[in-house]
């Protein structure tokens, strides 16, 4: 999981979410904070910073349309 700076280990590593029962979670802090939108791009994705709560809606409705048009492409 990623998200406003911090790292955690989740579901994927703790599938009886024993850690979240128990209150003991594996966490750091990122700082500076990595651009994950350029990890994104670095595989080939979409990747788009988004600072401001208000624009997170256009910035997803900008990603679905990047994806629709990349699966559009030929091969």
């Amino acid at each position: 999981m990623l998200g406003n700076g911090s790292q955690g280990v989740g579901l994927d590593l703790y599938p009886e979410m024993v850690p979240f029962q128990k209150k003991h979670f594996v966490l750091c802090d990122l700082k500076p904070e990595p651009a994950y939108e350029k990890i994104a791009e670095a595989f080939g994705g979409y990747g788009e910073r988004v600072e401001d709560p208000d624009k997170i809606i256009p910035a997803l409705n900008r990603a679905v349309k990047a994806v629709k048009q990349e699966n559009d492409r030929p091969f």
